[in-house]
């Protein structure tokens, strides 16, 4: 099934870069899978009906592979708030939150306990009962390379609720998603070009045998030239905006980025 390898290399693609994010952000596998399906049922239901209608839902569990009672469950939590995903509670979240929560681990004012790193009532009992099948102390690293505890001599210290790699404003992450939308948009309507109104721009230039002491320079070049065409396209876009009595409006624009990374084989 080559058709099937194809496009499980593309998947692989796009996705490394979106789980490399979604990794630094804490987001589990759980919460991915989750938000993946809502998604799938989403725009099977939507994009996929016949004259007109949203797609029934034996169609869209036979387009997406799922079940129709995962599928009546999912259009449920679309219809209510498809953001609000259930609590998915990983290792280390169970750990830091039973640390704020079993009384054993509390002091009589309900705060966390400094516990000893073995014994009774340690650091160590509390990963045991809570960590799974996760070693202990890669476990103890973890959770001190997110500063979430602190561990001085023979004592821990909890220092956050919640386990956040890496954390990013709203905003940011707006972008990022907003982004890789815009530019899946695009590529997704090339390929399907047959069944919309056209293709749009889409390009790219690259080589492979580029030396790493040129970056700067090409860096330096980018900015400069590819800020002047931004503020150009600006331009044109504010000249043409609003200038039709028609009420019929669409978002129109450009983007574009760089590329830096080992060389490809499989670019064209």
């Amino acid at each position: 099934m080559r058709g099937k390898r194809s496009t499980t290399k593309a998947v692989r693609h796009f996705l490394t870069p979106v789980i490399r994010l979604l990794i630094e952000l804490g987001f589990t596998f759980r919460d991915f899978n989750e938000v993946a399906k809502t998604v799938y049922v989403e725009i099977a239901s939507n994009e996929y009906g016949i004259k007109g209608r949203k797609t029934n839902q034996s169609r869209v569990a036979i387009m997406t592979g799922l079940t129709r009672r995962e599928v009546a469950r999912l259009k449920g939590v679309i219809d209510h708030d498809p953001l609000d995903i259930p609590a998915r509670t990983s290792v280390v979240t169970s750990v830091l939150s039973a640390w704020h929560q079993d009384k054993q681990y509390l002091e009589a004012d309900g705060k966390p306990k400094v516990l000893r790193l073995t014994g009774e009532d340690s650091l160590c009992s509390l990963l045991d009962r809570y960590r799974g099948d996760i070693p202990r102390t890669a476990l103890i690293k973890e959770l001190e390379r997110v500063k979430a505890i602190s561990v001085r001599g023979n004592a821990a210290k909890v220092e956050s609720r919640y386990y956040l790699p890496f954390e990013l404003d709203d905003q940011s992450l707006d972008r990022f998603g907003s982004v890789m939308n815009d530019v899946g948009n695009t590529i997704v309507n090339n390929m399907l070009a047959r069944h919309t109104s056209g293709a749009r721009f889409e390009g790219r230039t690259t080589n492979n045998r580029i030396s790493v002491h040129a970056y700067d320079a090409f860096k330096k070049y980018l900015d400069r030239r590819a800020q002047e065409f931004l503020e150009e396209a600006d331009d044109w876009l504010s000249d043409h905006a609003g200038e039709s009595p028609i009420k019929e409006t669409m978002r129109l624009g450009v983007g574009l980025y760089s590329i830096a990374g080992p060389e490809r084989e499989d670019e064209n």
